[in-house]
């Protein structure tokens, strides 16, 4: 994000919030997409996405989510107000520009929402249930041959999902050059190397099943680009 920040004069604060949240490379697409929502929310009021007040009061007419998203998004707004301040601050324009770091601090701090005390319990698939969701991958009403590949496609990615534990993001982003062989003892192992929320990267072993299933669907689909892809109309594997 180029500093479009020189002088207040010219800071248009409801296009820099956005421009703050889809320049992010650090937000996954579904969050840029929660936080952008929010702050269009909270701008279709009517109140200035700078001005902590108006915030902290809407902050307190919406459900907890949804002030949650509104609060990480001000805060990245906040960051990148500052940042800009300051890398744009010359003898000239210096007092105007520590007053936004000023308001960028107070936007920090403006939404207070609760903290769940204590730890939540986590709804886990059992085996049948995982088990019922793949056989539902073969179940097709048409029952036309081409519905063999939508459900080879399908069973992959639940099996992505289910048993290598990928976030949506990271599977709809996972590559088949991203899926590599490493050493693991006396033994190759094939692991994901899947970058996820925060632009974080972490690698994760995967069950030779699971390996086998995504080798032979890269035999159909060509074995390069995204391992997951629309089938289209004619449910043909594109090529990525």
């Amino acid at each position: 994000m180029q500093n479009a920040l020189t002088t207040p004069a010219n800071f248009d604060p409801q296009t820099f919030a956005l421009e703050a949240i889809q320049n992010n490379t650090r937000l996954q697409p579904s969050t840029k997409h929660q936080y952008t929502k929010a702050i269009k929310n909270y701008l279709a009021t009517g109140a200035s996405i700078t001005d902590p007040k108006a915030l902290s009061a809407y902050a307190g007419t919406v459900g907890t989510s949804t002030a949650a998203f509104l609060k990480a998004a001000v805060k990245t707004l906040a960051k990148e107000l500052t940042h800009q301040a300051k890398s744009g601050a010359t003898p000239e324009n210096v007092q105007a520009m520590q007053a936004m770091i000023y308001r960028a601090d107070a936007l920090q701090d403006a939404i207070k929402t609760k903290t769940s005390k204590g730890s939540k319990a986590h709804t886990w698939l059992n085996q049948s249930q995982v088990a019922d969701l793949l056989r539902a991958c073969d179940r097709r009403k048409s029952g036309k041959p081409d519905a063999a590949i939508v459900a080879q496609r399908d069973r992959l990615a639940v099996g992505l999902l289910v048993a290598a534990g990928l976030r949506r993001e990271e599977a709809v982003n996972l590559k088949f050059s991203d899926i590599q062989l490493q050493p693991v003892g006396d033994k190759m192992r094939t692991v994901l190397n899947v970058t996820g929320k925060g632009a974080k990267d972490r690698i994760i072993p995967i069950s030779d099943q699971l390996a086998n299933a995504i080798s032979s669907w890269g035999a159909v689909v060509g074995g390069s680009g995204y391992v997951l892809r629309s089938l289209g109309r004619n449910k043909q594997a594109a090529k990525a």
